[in-house]
């Protein structure tokens, strides 16, 4: 009917409508709606986005060998060991038949993509199989066991030794030929599968399954790793398993508060810091890295304030603590010459009172001079004893004052810098709209006139985009080294600066 037709077609209006929007929407997502936003940014990010995960199958941390591993994927707290692998040991678990389960595959790829590409994992989200399978898939894929190719059929042979001592010997002597990072791994793997044995009432694995489940990923007989774990504190007595730390993040509440554990955050951040430059210059140039290296500069430059100001009222602390000890050092010597000038008076007293019985009157007298010069005695010591303590109070106050003014003349200079950067900035972002306008124009020109002849450059385009990629690489690398040369000669030049003002005002008041 009529009706039934106009109810379809309203329907068919609204559909219509809401299809419309749906489009609008699109296009709005796709950038259609908004002219102004530079196509170039967003073939940058496109080209960005498609670079980064080729660098990081470039450049993984699974199925390389160790030494590189460990290079890429550092410890920053001084152990020699990939992360991923101090990360698992570091997982404990109290699971029953924890390295016989394998975990869910997917995740296990999950964090194997995770550690390729930097990301920071947080181990304590997943389940232990997952946790234990990584760490086997670790590895079960690194090109040459852990103990070599040259030195494992001799381990195997040391193992095969009956007497006791003898083995232990021969192991101690193959260890030590280990390279570094083998000896530093194996000594952690086996220490590590040590503390799980010690455990084996709760988790159900003990030496001999232990040698069963994991021999075949160590590359090793169940004999060779059964010796291992018997041997392992006489082969790595000084190997403690500790907790790893990570570096300090923007994230982190406050900075150490103490000079060793500052020095020990520094070389954490100066580690992580040559590592990010390592991978920069390796090509992996990204937003997220730059934002990181200068987020770590920013952390060594508070560290560094603060040890410093930490070590100056060290200084200062010893030095007022010398000067009170040397004071009652003074002050001892001196009551004990008082004490002595006592007893010489009462030892004279006596003599002279048997010799003058025949003259009573001069006998008071000179009573009477003896006193004044005992009692105007403390005046004088008084007057010797204030000069100490006011030279004391003025050389703390000079120091006080000294630093005082070091530090107005610090943010003075800071101020003048941060004047200037501003200047710089508002002269750059003058630039950028300039640039932007022209090359605004500039396609609006080249779009107008080659019209519809577009598909036929795509592949000089895209040439020219990998020779741009290749450019802005080498780019990113020398801004990266530049940025960080700057920093460290503005600093030094601030430093410098404001001990030529302390000279200059010291040479000042002494002319005065």
């Amino acid at each position: 009917s009529d009706d039934g037709h106009d109810r379809l077609s309203k329907k068919d209006l609204l559909i219509g409508k809401r299809k419309d929007k749906k489009d609008r929407g699109y296009a709005a997502l796709e950038g259609e709606s908004s002219p102004d936003e530079d196509p170039d940014i967003k073939i940058a990010d496109l080209v960005l986005a498609e670079l980064l995960p080729n660098l990081y199958s470039e450049l993984p941390i699974f199925g390389v060998p160790l030494q590189l591993a460990v290079d890429r994927s550092k410890c920053h707290d001084g152990v020699d060991i990939p992360l991923v692998v101090r990360d698992c040991i570091d997982y404990d678990s109290p699971w029953k038949n924890i390295y016989k389960l394998s975990g869910i595959k997917s995740k296990v790829q999950l964090l194997r993509r995770l550690y390729n590409q930097r990301e920071t994992v947080r181990l304590a989200d997943y389940e232990p199989p997952v946790v234990t399978s990584l760490f086997k898939q670790f590895l079960r894929e690194l090109p040459e066991p852990m103990l070599t190719s040259e030195l494992g059929p001799r381990f195997e042979e040391a193992a095969a030794v009956r007497t006791l001592e003898v083995r232990g010997a021969q192991l101690l002597s193959l260890v030590e030929q280990l390279p570094s990072c083998n000896r530093h791994l194996l000594s952690w793997v086996i220490m590590h599968l040590n503390h799980v044995t010690c455990h084996d009432t709760s988790n159900k694995m003990n030496t001999q399954n232990l040698a069963i489940s994991l021999s075949p990923v160590f590359q090793m007989s169940h004999r060779l790793l059964t010796t291992l774990l018997c041997h392992c504190q006489e082969l790595f007595p000084e190997v403690i398993i500790t907790k790893y730390v990570p570096p300090l993040s923007a994230g982190s509440p406050s900075l150490p508060d103490n000079p060793a554990g500052i020095s020990e955050e520094l070389k954490k951040q100066e580690s992580l810091l040559n590592q990010i430059h390592q991978e920069m210059n390796a090509g992996f140039v990204s937003k997220s890295r730059e934002e990181l290296l200068w987020e770590v500069q920013r952390i060594i430059t508070q560290l560094k304030r603060k040890l410093r100001s930490m070590q100056r009222a060290q200084d200062m602390s010893q030095t007022q603590r010398s000067l009170e000890e040397s004071h009652k050092s003074g002050e001892d010597e001196f009551h004990m010459d008082l004490t002595l000038q006592k007893a010489r008076s009462q030892d004279e007293q006596p003599c002279r009172e048997p010799t003058e019985d025949s003259e009573p009157s001069e006998v008071s007298t000179d009573t009477v001079d003896i006193g004044p010069e005992i009692s105007t005695t403390p005046p004088t010591i008084q007057e010797t004893e204030d000069p100490d303590t006011s030279l004391t109070g003025d050389e703390e106050l000079q120091g006080l004052l000294q630093e005082e003014t070091a530090l107005q003349l610090e943010h003075r200079e800071l101020l003048s810098l941060q004047s200037d950067l501003q200047g710089r900035v508002q002269g750059e972002r003058a630039e950028i709209e300039r640039l932007r306008a022209q090359l605004a124009t500039k396609s609006f020109n080249e779009d107008s006139s080659e019209g519809s002849s577009s598909d036929t450059d795509d592949p000089e385009v895209s040439t020219r985009i990998e020779e741009l990629k290749k450019e802005n690489q080498l780019l990113q690398e020398k801004k990266s080294s530049l940025v960080r040369r700057i920093m460290e000669e503005r600093e030094a030049c601030l430093r410098l600066r404001v001990q030529l003002s302390l000279v200059r005002l010291s040479q000042e008041s002494k002319q005065l």
